[in-house]
């Protein structure tokens, strides 16, 4: 879904349009709107338009510092695993991790097999500092953290890890 704005002037004319992805989207078009109503003639002047790009820069700025990184090496790449627990596919980077290694793990949760379609699981374990668990590293929002939290089973805990990039981010690794 799409929200699309459109301004006619003082001879200028402004389009802004962006996707609704969130609740917080549908939020923020709510205060929009209410500026809409509250100039003169119902129209948007050059103010109300400024104080709603105003808020969109706020809310995008906002949103940045409320994400956190999520290291993944395994179902959580995958676009279906994603769109199940997160309602979007996620954008994110290449990056090693050092001194672990992969192993496996048989997965029994119905939920989880359903969405992954794999009966056996990647799982972290420590390893030597040579070894190396290469992933992707993805930004999401705290909800959307959570999210993945329901989705591991008990056989993972999650942990603040260091990537070689020097990145922090979370893991999900061995809980034995």
């Amino acid at each position: 879904m799409k929200f699309t704005l459109f301004s006619e002037s003082g001879g200028r004319r402004y389009l802004l349009s962006a996707p609704i992805r969130r609740h917080a989207d549908i939020g923020l078009l709510v205060v929009m709107f209410l500026g809409f109503l509250a100039s003169p003639a119902g129209r948007i002047t050059d103010l109300t338009f400024l104080g709603a790009i105003l808020l969109i820069l706020l809310w995008y700025r906002f949103r940045s510092l409320s994400t956190e990184k999520l290291f993944s090496y395994g179902t959580l790449q995958q676009e279906s695993v994603q769109r199940a627990n997160f309602g979007r596919k996620l954008r994110g980077c290449p990056d090693t991790l050092v001194g672990w290694r992969l192993s496996s793990v048989r997965i029994t949760d119905p939920k989880v097999l359903a969405e992954s379609g794999l009966a056996v699981h990647k799982i972290l374990v420590p390893g030597e500092p040579s070894e190396e668990v290469n992933g992707v590293v993805f930004e999401v929002t705290l909800a959307e953290l959570k999210a993945a939290d329901g989705y591991e089973t008990a056989a993972y805990k999650r942990v603040r890890v260091t990537l070689h990039s020097g990145t922090q981010a979370w893991a999900y690794v061995s809980a034995a």
